[in-house]
C-alpha cells in the first residue's frame, strides 16, 4: 500500500488541530480542511513513499519528536 503499512482515519487530526501551525510557509491556503490527507494521500499504484510521506516521517522520527509508527498507521 503505496510503500507502508494503512494509514488510521485522518492520523493527523489526531494530534493536529490547527494545521495552519504546522505547514509550510509557502504552503497554499487551505481554508478550513480537515486532514492533510485530502490532497497528500498516497497513489495505491505506487508502492514507493511520497515527497511529503518523507517529510513528515523525517519530521515525526527526528531528533525533537520519535512516535510509535502505531500513532498514525494501523499495524
Amino acid at each position: 500500500s503505496a510503500g507502508g503499512p494503512p494509514l488510521k482515519d485522518k492520523p493527523c487530526a489526531s494530534c493536529h488541530q490547527d494545521f495552519n501551525k504546522i505547514m509550510p510557509k509557502k504552503h497554499p491556503d487551505v481554508g478550513k480542511v480537515t486532514g492533510c490527507l485530502n490532497c497528500h494521500a498516497p497513489d495505491p499504484a505506487k508502492n514507493e513513499p511520497t515527497k511529503f510521506s518523507t517529510d513528515v516521517h523525517k519530521a515525526h522520527q527526528g531528533e525533537k519528536t520519535k512516535l510509535e509508527c502505531s500513532a498514525c498507521h494501523a499495524l
